[in-house]
């Protein structure tokens, strides 16, 4: 038995429009995709951009901001791996004896994303103070204050 023209029409508008949505679909799934690899990607430069600012005021403390320039550039781009990455390093301060110095540090990703972190630093202690005696006066017992400690919390 023939199917009416009709039908025959009715079933092709009906894969039509199946084939519209399933595009629309699809084109919805591919954005939505693209949108969440490129904020894996930030993601992924905003924690490498947190070490690099880590390690670049670690390096200010480790050395004194009076003379962390001495040893290393201000500004330029990271070391491997992080070659696409530029920072810069800005210290205030630092020439105030006994005074904290303002450090900024700064990193720029390859989207070109701007990371700050602000903090201040204090001077490090003159080496001079290596010949003085660090001992305490009196020596520490540990058994005795670990005893004491121990009838302290069960008694």
């Amino acid at each position: 038995m023939v199917k009416p023209l009709t039908t025959r029409g009715f079933a092709l508008v009906e894969v039509l429009v199946a084939g519209i949505v399933l595009a629309i679909g699809m084109a919805a799934i591919v954005s939505i995709m693209s949108q969440s690899l490129a904020n894996q990607r930030r993601g992924e430069f905003a924690v490498a951009a947190a070490s690099i600012l880590d390690e670049l005021l670690s390096e200010v403390v480790l050395m004194g901001p009076d003379e962390f320039g001495l040893y290393r550039p201000l500004n330029g781009p990271c070391e491997d791996p992080w070659q696409d990455f530029t920072y810069e390093v800005a210290i205030d301060g630092a020439e105030a004896p006994g005074l904290p110095a303002t450090v900024l540090a700064t990193v720029t990703d390859p989207l070109g994303r701007r990371h700050q972190c602000e903090t201040k630093v204090a001077p490090r202690p003159e080496m001079e103070e290596e010949d003085r005696d660090r001992r305490p006066e009196e020596p520490f017992d540990r058994e005795q204050r670990h005893d004491e400690l121990e009838e302290q919390t069960s008694g």
